[in-house]
């Protein structure tokens, strides 16, 4: 695995602007407005040197002049004056050489000292072999805050170097790995390295860390093989373990900047097989992964002391599975992307109540049915945790409703039955007998008509079991306003309620006759007659 960084554009370290050329041995980068080919160390005899130069100059020119007299000699000499000439300017070329020598060593102490600059073009991209590599690192320089400046000659195992020039680079390292002065101190070196020059001190620099016992010499790291354990540091976390090809393969743990941690297999880089996942603040998962998911059979251990047991794809919850919360509760049955989802049953501990059924989205959901403590028991149709659409009540005292639900609560057509033996067949709004309906007591009594709170009220027609009809107005039960009652022998009676009883204006009309007597009546007696017709 590694670890790229850009770095900015380099500056000239006389000025502001943009870098083209980099001096190896002073680690100094510099533009070309500044560069003049040499690169002439700044102190205060600056001035100095160039008169020496100067000066150097105008000597060699009179010692030219002095060679030139000497060389003019008489014309033909004897054999022996010219061996004599001969001796005599060995002697004189010698003193010569000798005063050039003395000039040139002078010459040497007073030139500045030349520093050849490499121009920052597009170089050749070096990688080097981790197995066969040995570092010798003679400088590890702190420039500034995160910016180190490493110079590097790589060599093979026999010690020889490798025929790649040196490898001179500036590398921002502001993540965990510490190069500090004394490496005898610190365990971290660098393992394999990719090096891209690019135009403009632009440099494109791959690195990979791991973990390197120092032994020998602060300056000399010597490499792991590649499937021994390593470290790798990554922007957001430190690997220790296995590595092949480059990547983290095999047992391994890694540690999160978030505070998390993973311990188990990798393959290809990513976490892959069995491993366990400790979460800062929620808790640890223990179990199968598939490509840095979450896949197959696992467990998840929350802080908070609830524990899920079950199948996992691409990270969620999915299929079956098993959940014990904290306070006791339980839920056994499908999952679908992280959620309660299918088939399942959940188990209230503390009351002790039971649901048996479909599930969406964590909730209630389709048919499904309940049971209570108490021995109550719903079945039939739920929309998220409430009963919703056609469902039956049980309760243990006897009664029961069959019929539609609405937000928990009976609405709309439906059915209710007493324990006694009394039936209602008809609307519910709220979970109150509303609306139109049919009463039906169990002996035999019938009302068929309005309700409101459950009480007759409005228009209706009652049915006693002797064979009586009231048909008329009702008020919370009671029969008050115009009605008709017809009485078992026949006879009938029209006029006003008020109390359930016969109060004011009214008619009685005999059955074989059909003579009618007109009168008003208060309490269900007839205290004045108004008149009689046939």
């Amino acid at each position: 695995m590694s670890n790229k960084r850009i770095t900015p554009p380099c500056k000239c370290f006389k000025c502001s602007k943009e870098a083209i050329y980099y001096c190896p041995k002073c680690l100094v980068l510099i533009c070309e407005t500044h560069h003049q080919g040499l690169h002439f160390k700044e102190s205060n005899k600056s001035e100095e040197t160039k008169e020496t130069i100067i000066n150097s100059e105008k000597e060699k020119e009179k010692d030219t002049e002095k060679e030139k007299k000497i060389n003019k000699g008489k014309g033909k000499e004897t054999n022996k004056e010219k061996r004599k000439g001969k001796e005599k300017g060995k002697g004189k070329e010698k003193g010569k050489g000798k005063g050039k020598e003395k000039e040139k060593e002078k010459e040497k102490k007073t030139e500045p000292k030349q520093h050849a600059y490499t121009k920052l073009t597009n170089k050749t991209e070096y990688a080097i072999d981790p197995k066969k590599t040995t570092f010798v690192c003679p400088k590890i320089l702190n420039v500034d805050q995160g910016i180190w400046v490493l110079k590097i000659t790589p060599r093979n195992a026999n010690g020889r170097k490798l025929n790649l020039r040196r490898l001179d680079f500036r590398i921002d390292i502001s993540g965990p790995v510490d190069f500090s002065p004394d490496l005898k101190k610190s365990k971290t070196g660098i393992y394999y390295v990719k090096v891209k020059f690019g135009q403009s001190g632009i440099y494109d620099l791959s690195i990979t860390y791991c973990s390197v016992p120092i032994k020998d010499s602060p300056s000399r790291l010597k490499i792991f093989e590649c499937d021994q354990t390593n470290t790798i540091y990554l922007q957001n976390g430190k690997y220790v373990g296995q590595i092949a090809d480059d990547q983290m393969h095999g047992k391994g743990t890694f540690y999160f900047k978030s505070g998390n941690e993973y311990v188990g297999s990798w393959r290809k880089g990513k976490m892959h097989g069995e491993g366990d996942f400790f979460y800062k603040k929620k808790g640890v998962y223990r179990g199968e992964w598939k490509d840095n998911k979450k896949d197959g059979i696992g467990s998840l251990e929350y802080e908070n002391g609830d524990l899920f047991k079950g199948e996992y794809r691409n990270n969620k919850k999915n299929g079956m599975g098993i959940f014990y919360f904290a306070n006791g509760d339980k839920y056994v049955g499908e999952y679908r992307n992280g959620k309660k989802d299918g088939k399942g049953t959940f188990f209230f501990e503390k009351a002790k109540n039971k649901y048996i059924g479909n599930w969406s989205k964590n909730k209630f959901n389709g048919h499904g049915t309940f049971y209570w403590r108490n021995g109550d028991k719903y079945i039939g149709e739920w929309k998220g945790n409430q009963k919703n659409g056609k469902g039956t009540i049980l309760l243990i005292n006897g009664t029961k409703y069959i019929g539609n639900w609405k937000n928990n609560k009976k609405n709309g057509k439906g059915t209710f039955f007493w324990k006694s033996g009394t039936k209602y067949v008809g609307d519910f709004v709220d979970d109150i007998i509303s609306g139109k309906g049919t009463l039906t007591w169990n002996n035999g009594n019938m009302y068929k008509g309005s309700f409101q709170n459950e009480k007759r009220n409005g228009k209706g027609t009652i049915r006693w079991n002797n064979g009586d009809i009231y048909s008329g107005k009702w008020k919370d039960n009671v029969m008050k306003g115009n009605g008709v009652f017809y009485y078992e022998n026949g006879t009938k009676w029209k006029g006003e309620w008020s109390g359930g009883m016969r109060n004011g204006k009214g008619y009685l009309m005999d059955p074989k006759t059909k003579n009618k007597t007109f009168g008003i009546w208060k309490n269900d007696k007839m205290i004045q007659v108004i008149e009689k017709k046939k």
